[in-house]
């Protein structure tokens, strides 16, 4: 990082985007930076750009550790003191097949046919530079020509 007067600014706001786990505008307002400061040093530091980084990667592990707990089902401490169990989430295990599981087959799909599973045809008319139109359809890719 440059050391041009705000390395001590620059330091805080490191350290603060830890606490927040990398969310910007909490970080820049517990210590009274602009966010658009944030963004300047963002872009003109290498260096802070580095550490920044680096936070949300961390920020991101700890995320994806605690959607791994939901998959897993954990242990909780209630309110009183209490420990119960916490069962796996189908909610999680979907999430994450659908966003990380996509090369083995587990992707959501909308597969569009016409009626009875048969290709869909669309017939255009487009009216060029003025010309009347006599509404006779242009034939779609594969439709045989109009005689």
């Amino acid at each position: 990082m440059a050391d041009n007067g705000q390395s001590d600014t620059k330091k805080a706001i490191l350290a603060s985007l830890e606490t927040y786990h990398g969310i910007v505008t909490d970080a820049c307002g517990s210590v009274g930076l602009p966010r658009s400061t944030f963004y300047d040093w963002l872009k003109s530091d290498p260096a802070f750009k580095a550490a920044v980084d680096e936070i949300q990667d961390v920020a991101l592990d700890f995320v994806e550790s605690k959607l791994f707990q939901k998959i897993n089902g954990v242990a909780m401490l209630g309110d009183e003191g209490e420990v119960y169990n916490q069962p796996p989430s189908d909610t999680a295990i979907i999430f994450y097949l659908k966003t990380r599981g996509k090369k083995r087959g587990y992707i959501e799909r909308t597969e569009l046919t016409g009626a009875d599973g048969k290709d869909l045809n669309y017939n255009v008319t487009l009216n060029l530079g003025g010309q009347p139109n006599n509404n006779e359809p242009i034939p779609a890719a594969g439709d045989k020509p109009l005689d």
